[in-house]
């Protein structure tokens, strides 16, 4: 069985990083995970999500299930590849449709991850807000 997917747009937004070089892994990339996808500025140390494995696996499941964009990670040849897919509410017809893919490679898998989330909250599509904790928080307590 095959399936067709109809490409609609991509998304290949370049990193925090000004000098055009990919974010190195650690503390700096951490606190920008947390400005730029959470909307939060702190002077405490940010969770390692760019170092520890099940910190940005668990922050990629829950940024997935906040924003509605499906996720996914692997490893060829030794690199990791992080992707971050938006599709419509419902696909009509035999062609998946993709509205948005962002992707970003890197020598380990949690760093794969934190470079395809800061792509993917730089896309004009990405769902502003809707990992605003107090927003969040408001919408799991309505009825």
């Amino acid at each position: 069985m095959s399936l067709d997917v109809e490409m609609v747009s991509t998304s290949s937004h370049a990193s925090s990083a000004r000098s055009g070089a990919p974010p190195s892994p650690g503390p700096d990339l951490d606190r920008e995970i947390e400005r730029r996808v959470f909307g939060r500025e702190s002077s405490r140390p940010a969770p390692p999500f760019s170092t520890e494995d099940w910190t940005a696996s668990t922050m990629a499941e829950l940024v997935a299930r906040r924003t509605g964009w499906t996720f996914d990670v692997m490893r060829q040849d030794g690199v990791w590849s992080a992707m971050w897919i938006e599709r419509p509410q419902a696909s009509a017809g035999p062609k998946r449709r993709v509205l948005s893919l962002v992707t970003a490679t890197a020598p380990t898998r949690p760093l794969a991850i934190c470079r395809a989330l800061l792509r993917a909250a730089g896309s004009p599509r990405w769902p502003s807000g809707a990992l605003n904790e107090t927003r969040w928080a408001a919408r799991s307590r309505t009825p």
